[in-house]
């Protein structure tokens, strides 16, 4: 069983994080993704008029890279989270931005997972880094994968059960 916790850590961040239970006693949780929601997209590549923009950053994303965790599409999930939730918490967002080092990855993001690319640029670094971004969408179908005690993605502390 896979365990949601999101929860605001600082202001205008959210933090979700994704976790399997363990299912024997005894056995601690395991991480197996998470990714921070802020409203404020670094500077780092993105032009003057980008970053008028309404937009909200999609950061600091990881997914469990062992193999019998590839089939649950862990980034696909986090991904689809984050535009939902952007889309019905956040109607004035236009954008959610991304910084993705991996080519193999940003190509990953925009063929499964709605991404586009904007451009390639440095970053504050000076890591050539991959530029992305996808418009907020409410996506129902996750109300089938996702359900809480207080309800579809609300913004208390605690657990939701995928």
């Amino acid at each position: 069983m896979l365990r949601v916790l999101s929860y605001v850590e600082a202001a205008g961040t959210k933090v979700m994080v994704l976790e399997e239970l363990g299912d024997e006693p005894g056995r601690e949780a395991e991480l197996l993704g998470c990714t921070v929601l802020k409203h404020k997209v670094s500077k780092a590549g993105w032009m003057s008029a980008e970053r008028r923009e309404r937009a909200m950053a999609m950061e600091w994303t990881y997914s469990h890279p062992a193999p019998q965790y590839r089939q649950d599409r862990l980034g696909q999930l986090m991904t689809w989270w984050v535009a939902d939730y952007v889309a019905r918490r956040h109607a004035d967002v236009e954008w959610i931005r991304s910084t993705v080092r991996s080519p193999s990855l940003g190509k990953l993001a925009r063929e499964r997972d709605g991404w586009q690319k904007v451009r390639e640029a440095d970053d504050e670094t000076f890591a050539w880094v991959h530029l992305i971004q996808r418009e907020p969408r409410q996506l129902d179908a996750l109300r089938t994968l996702v359900a809480t005690p207080t309800g579809l993605f609300g913004d208390s502390t605690g657990a939701r059960r995928v």
